[in-house]
């Protein structure tokens, strides 16, 4: 699957994925992966625009997927991101 593929909301949990296995991914103490990346990034990334992406990032903050802070996102619910973005990798 592309990550250009699908609605945005799957496009930002699919992108965020890849970006977990990138340079720009790390770890926390307790093992739960965040990514380094602003909003802009990930409109780039997924071809949307920021305003999209900030919309749509306080959703799955609200939904308890990620937790964002200061150009860092921390991926709460791996697995419901994955299972939103069809992502297996």
């Amino acid at each position: 699957m592309h990550i250009q593929d699908g609605d945005l909301r799957e496009r930002i949990a699919r992108y965020l994925l890849n970006l977990a296995d990138s340079t720009l991914g790390g770890a926390h103490s307790d093992g739960t992966r965040f990514v380094r990346a602003t909003h802009e990034l990930i409109a780039e990334g997924t071809g949307a625009t920021r305003e999209s992406v900030s919309k749509l990032i306080g959703e799955m903050r609200d939904d308890g997927l990620l937790s964002p802070a200061y150009r860092c996102l921390t991926l709460t619910d791996e697995d419901g991101l994955r299972l939103l973005s069809g992502y297996h990798g």
